[in-house]
């Protein structure tokens, strides 16, 4: 098993993250890298802290590799915790997701709508 990199573990991360936030610019990309690679209370980036802590050789240590990610293989066969953890991942986003979806469309039926919450003129 080949375990993943601090670095890989982070990139990973903040890719999906930034997909969640539904980054819309460069200048939104640019700032969330940079809050992002800020560190740990501004003493390590995160790439840094999971390399100290080896958490790509925990990883690796429940078959998640470079060469072996959940869902390669039987997917039953992984630890109950970590099917647990990828379990509440996924209803996370898809939970996330929801919500961006209803706050769209709040914003959109307001923008149309008369300030300070009166009622648009017809």
């Amino acid at each position: 098993m080949i375990p993943f990199t601090g670095e890989e573990i982070a990139g990973g991360a903040a890719f999906l993250l930034m997909l969640g936030v539904r980054v819309q610019s460069e200048e939104e990309k640019a700032a969330f890298l940079r809050a992002w690679q800020g560190g740990l209370f501004g003493l390590m980036p995160p790439a840094q802290v999971l390399d100290v802590l080896k958490v790509g050789e925990a990883l690796a240590q429940y078959g998640i590799g470079k060469n072996r990610l959940p869902g390669m293989g039987s997917v039953e066969n992984l630890p109950p915790w970590l099917r647990i953890l990828l379990g509440g991942g996924v209803l996370a986003i898809a939970a996330y997701g929801g919500v961006r979806a209803v706050m769209d469309v709040r914003a959109s039926s307001t923008a149309g709508g008369a300030p300070d919450g009166a009622p648009p003129s017809a």
